[in-house]
C-alpha cells in the first residue's frame, strides 16, 4: 500500500522547483496518509483534522529545508508527531470517542460493516485505544506504512535500536490488551489488519491493506536484549551496560536531587557471586507506577549464592496475586494480598520517618529498612534481604513503561502447575458492594464499586455513596467527594478520601495493612488479633472515647463488618456485602454531588468514620 518511493521523490523534486501540479499531488497524498495515521493516535476526527492541517501548513513553510527527497515521509511524520505532542501538552480535545461515533472514512466503514462484527470491531478498537500514542505510532509506521527502522527512528528522533525496542514493546502491549479481552496470541495479525481497515483513509486503501508476519518481527538481537531485562539482567553493572544505553550508575545519597522523569537513575547492588558464604539471597521489589503515595506492586524473589538460579516466591502485580510453592512446584493465584504471618504491619521503603516511628512504637520494635525519600512516578526499589546498609543499599531506578518490561513481569517458573483459587469477582477484577447498618439509631444504607487490582482501577474506579438517616449523605464518585445534608452545606474533599479506612485492594497491600496504615497516618493507636476460626482478624482503632472494630476476611482481603463504640457502649454497626454476580446492577450508578457544595476542608483520612458518630454536630 506504499506509494512508490521513486514517484514521491520525483514529486518532491518537481514541487521544490515550482511545479504547482506536483505540489498539489504531494499535498493530497500527504493529507490522505496523515489523516489515517494521526487518527490512529487521537481517535478524534476534529483533532485529527486540526493536526493534519497544521502539519501541511508547516510543511509549506519549511518545504525548502528538505534536502533529501527520499526522506519525505519520515520528515513529514516528524512534523506531524511534533504537532500531536504539542496538542497533548495543551490537553486540547482529549475526550474519548466510542467507535460507534467514529467515521474517519465513511465509505471504508460502510464497506467493512458486513465483514467485521460490531463486537469484534469494538473489542479491537478498545484494545488499541488502551495503548500509549507512541505505541500506536510505531505500529502504524511499521505495519501499515512498511517503514524500515531507520525511517521510524528518523521520524521519532531516536536511535534505530530504540525504534526496534519501542516496536517490540508495542507488540507486547497490544497482545496483552487483546488477551485481556479474550483474544489469544494468534489474534495479533488479524487484529492489526482489522484495525488498519477500520481506520484506513479510503475504501481502496482498506481493501488493499495487509500486514505480513515478517513486518511484526523485530529480530533476535532486540528479543535477546528484552530478555536480558530480567532479574539477572539488572543486578550487575556489566549486564546493565548491554541493555540500558545512557543509564547513569551512581551511589545513593539522601541529599541527592530527584532526576528528571526522562532520566534513568540506577544504583547497582553487589553481585551475589561474591557472597558465596550465603546459601541464598532474597530480594523484594517495590514498584510505584504513580509514586509512593499511589499503588505499589511487590515481587519477592529468591536466588542462590551464585545468582544464576532465581525464581519468584511472591508476585503482586497489576493483574493479580501469585504465590509460588517451591515444594509442590505450584503457582497459586489468590484473592488476597500477602500479609505478615506474625500480623505485624507491612512497611514499605518509601514510608516517611514519622509513619515509621509511629508503627515502630505500636509494634515495640524498630523499623530498620533504609528510607527511600524519592517521590516520583515509575519508581522501582529493590531491597536485598530486607536490611539495607550503607555498604549494601537499596537499588533505586526510575524506568518509563516499567509495567511492560520483562524484568518486572517476570515469567512463571518453567513447568510449574497453576492453581487459580480466585472467586468470580476477583477473577473479574472488580465488583459492587452494599453497606447496611445503623449509627446512633439512624439507619445506614450504602453502595459502591471496588476495583481489586491496578489493571481495573481506571475503568472501574472506586465509588461510594452512604446515606445516614434521611438527611445526611456521604458521596465519593471518583471525581469529587463530600458530606452533605439537606442544605448541601457540608464538607467537600478530594476523590477517594472516603475510602480511607475501607478496603483498597488495588493499592497493592492486604486490607489489614491498609486499615492499620490509614490509622497510623492520623496517629491513631490500634490493636490486632486473629479470631478463633483463623480466617478472620480483628483490628480495633481508638480515637478519644470512640473506637472502631473491624472484622477482616483475610482470605478474601475484605472488611465484612465495622462495629462502633463510645466507651464500652455499642453505638453502631456497618455490614459489607460484595457481589459475585453483577448482571443485575442497575442500582449502582454513580451518584452526583449536589450543585451547591460546601467549602473544602482538611482531608479527614480515616477520621471520617469517627465523624459519622458525631453527625448531629454537622447538621
Amino acid at each position: 500500500m506504499n506509494e512508490s518511493g521513486s514517484n514521491i521523490e520525483q514529486l518532491v523534486k518537481k514541487a521544490q522547483l515550482g511545479d504547482k501540479s506536483c505540489l498539489e499531488q504531494l499535498i493530497t497524498l500527504a493529507e490522505h496518509r496523515l489523516r489515517a495515521d494521526i487518527y490512529r493516535l487521537t481517535f478524534e476526527d476534529e483533532l485529527t483534522s486540526e493536526i493534519v492541517q497544521e502539519s501541511i501548513a508547516e510543511m509549506f513553510k519549511i518545504f525548502g529545508q528538505l534536502r533529501d527527497p527520499q526522506r519525505f515521509w519520515p520528515w513529514l511524520y516528524k512534523i506531524a508527531f511534533n504537532k500531536f505532542h504539542l496538542h497533548q501538552r495543551k490537553q486540547i480535545l482529549r475526550k474519548t470517542v466510542p467507535i460507534s461515533d467514529v467515521d474517519p472514512v465513511s465509505e471504508s466503514k460502510d464497506a467493512l460493516t458486513a465483514l467485521i462484527g460490531e463486537e469484534l470491531k469494538q473489542t479491537i478498537f478498545d484494545a488499541m485505544q488502551q495503548l500509549k500514542p507512541e505505541h500506536r505510532a510505531v505500529l502504524t509506521m511499521r505495519c501499515y506504512r512498511e517503514m524500515d527502522y531507520n525511517m521510524i527512528a528518523e521520524s521519532l528522533g531516536c536511535s534505530r535500536f530504540a525504534a526496534k525496542m519501542l516496536f517490540y514493546r508495542a507488540k507486547k502491549a497490544i497482545t496483552k490488551q487483546l488477551a485481556r479481552k479474550g483474544l489469544g496470541r494468534g489474534s495479533l495479525l488479524i487484529a492489526l489488519v482489522l484495525f488498519g481497515k477500520m481506520t484506513a483513509e479510503s475504501k481502496a486503501a482498506a481493501a488493499g491493506l495487509s500486514v505480513s508476519s515478517a513486518s511484526v518481527k523485530v529480530g533476535l538481537p532486540v528479543s535477546a536484549a528484552a530478555a536480558l531485562l530480567s532479574t539477572s539482567g539488572i543486578i550487575t553493572v556489566s549486564t546493565i551496560g548491554l541493555v540500558t544505553i545512557g543509564t547513569i550508575v551512581t551511589t545513593y545519597q539522601p541529599s541527592e536531587q530527584v532526576p528528571s522523569p526522562q532520566q534513568q537513575f540506577v544504583q547497582v547492588l553487589p553481585s551475589d557471586a561474591q557472597q558465596t558464604e550465603v546459601a541464598s539471597q532474597k530480594q523484594c521489589w517495590y514498584y510505584y507506577p504513580q509514586g509512593p503515595a499511589g499503588p505499589v506492586m511487590i515481587r519477592q524473589i529468591k536466588k542462590d549464592a551464585s545468582g544464576k538460579a532465581s525464581y519468584y516466591t511472591l508476585r503482586q502485580n497489576e493483574e493479580g496475586n501469585y504465590q509460588f510453592d517451591e515444594k509442590n512446584n505450584t503457582i497459586y493465584i489468590r484473592n488476597c494480598r500477602w500479609w505478615n504471618p506474625d500480623f505485624s504491619v507491612s512497611c514499605l521503603p518509601t514510608d516517611p520517618p514519622e509513619l515509621r516511628s509511629f508503627l515502630s512504637k505500636i509494634a515495640g520494635t524498630e523499623y530498620k529498612t533504609k528510607y527511600v525519600p524519592f517521590n516520583q512516578k515509575d519508581l522501582l526499589v529493590i531491597a536485598t534481604d530486607g536490611a539495607e546498609t550503607p555498604e549494601k543499599p537499596a537499588l533505586i531506578t526510575y524506568q518509563r513503561h516499567l509495567l511492560e518490561e520483562e524484568y518486572f513481569q517476570y515469567n512463571l517458573p518453567v513447568g510449574a502447575r497453576v492453581v487459580d483459587n480466585r472467586d468470580q469477582m476477583h477473577k473479574r477484577g472488580w465488583t459492587f458492594f452494599t453497606i447496611t447498618g445503623d449509627i446512633n439509631g439512624k439507619q445506614i444504607s450504602g453502595r459502591g464499586r471496588l476495583p481489586f487490582v491496578y489493571a481495573t482501577h481506571r475503568d472501574f474506579y472506586p465509588r461510594l455513596q452512604v446515606s445516614i438517616g434521611s438527611d445526611i449523605k456521604v458521596i465519593d464518585n471518583g471525581r469529587q467527594a463530600g458530606v452533605f445534608n439537606l442544605n448541601n452545606t457540608l464538607l467537600t474533599c478530594t476523590a477517594g478520601q472516603f475510602f480511607k479506612g475501607l478496603p483498597r485492594p488495588w493499592m497493592g497491600l492486604h486490607t489489614i495493612d491498609i486499615i492499620r496504615r490509614d490509622a497510623a497516618e492520623k496517629h491513631l493507636p490500634f490493636e490486632t488479633k486473629r479470631l478463633p476460626d483463623g480466617s478472620l482478624a480483628e483490628v480495633t482503632i481508638l480515637s478519644g472515647g470512640l473506637r472502631l472494630t473491624y472484622i477482616i476476611d483475610m482470605q478474601n482481603d475484605l472488611v465484612t463488618r465495622i462495629d462502633l463504640f463510645s466507651d464500652d457502649a455499642r453505638i453502631g454497626q456497618l455490614d459489607f456485602s460484595y457481589l459475585q454476580d453483577i448482571d443485575s446492577a442497575s442500582d449502582f450508578d454513580a451518584a452526583a454531588l449536589p450543585a451547591a457544595a460546601g467549602q473544602a476542608g482538611d482531608e479527614p483520612g480515616i477520621l471520617w468514620l469517627f465523624q459519622l458518630v458525631q453527625l448531629e454536630q454537622l447538621k
